[in-house]
């Protein structure tokens, strides 16, 4: 079936009937990366943990992104600038980390960065926190280059990294998933 659209009525879907549906449909492709970063305890873990403060390092902030029509391969380019974007922080009571893996982040639905590749150890997480018993900042750096998807954060994908806290280690376990789609109810005008 086809649809055609006039800007003063709703659609109209063409087929062994004509059908009004209430506007167009559109397809829409996620050209970012999203990352969210979740902590938890190791199993049988009875220490505690707090984390104060959460941030990517090296992270490329900008480049060129050129859409091709058509079903075209659209593309990134220009990777030039790197910077360091802040997760989250609360550096005066921090997260007590427990055994449920629970999102760290300053946004509702985690981060989004453009797309590029993690096969160096340029991409980090830098994670703070602290010990029961020592009560003094720690800060450990973790290379998000390994199972990253063959070491490219891709277009589309959600990357989820859940780090747990162990006796004496701090494990990193990634997951990738497509973004979720959403439906969306848009009126044209």
């Amino acid at each position: 079936t086809s649809q055609t659209y006039n800007n003063n009525d709703n659609a109209v879907r063409k087929g062994e009937f004509d059908v009004p549906v209430n506007g167009v449909p559109v397809v829409f492709k996620h050209i970012l990366t999203w990352l969210t970063f979740k902590f938890k305890l190791k199993e049988g873990v009875t220490s505690a943990y707090t984390v104060t403060d959460v941030k990517l390092k090296n992270i490329e902030t900008e480049a060129n992104y050129t859409s091709k029509p058509l079903g075209g391969l659209s593309e990134w380019t220009g990777h030039y600038l790197t910077s360091d974007i802040d997760i989250w922080s609360d550096k005066t009571n921090g997260y007590r980390v427990t055994a449920e893996p629970y999102a760290l982040e300053s946004t509702t639905n985690g981060i989004v960065v453009i797309p590029q590749s993690c096969a160096t150890e340029d991409a980090q997480l830098e994670i703070t926190y602290r010990f029961e018993t020592t009560r003094a900042d720690l800060t450990k750096t973790v290379y998000l280059n390994a199972g990253s998807d063959g070491y490219i954060w891709k277009p589309g994908k959600h990357y989820t990294y859940t780090i747990t806290f162990g006796n004496n280690e701090i494990l990193v376990l990634p997951d990738v998933t497509d973004w979720e789609t959403v439906t969306v109810d848009i009126e044209v005008q």
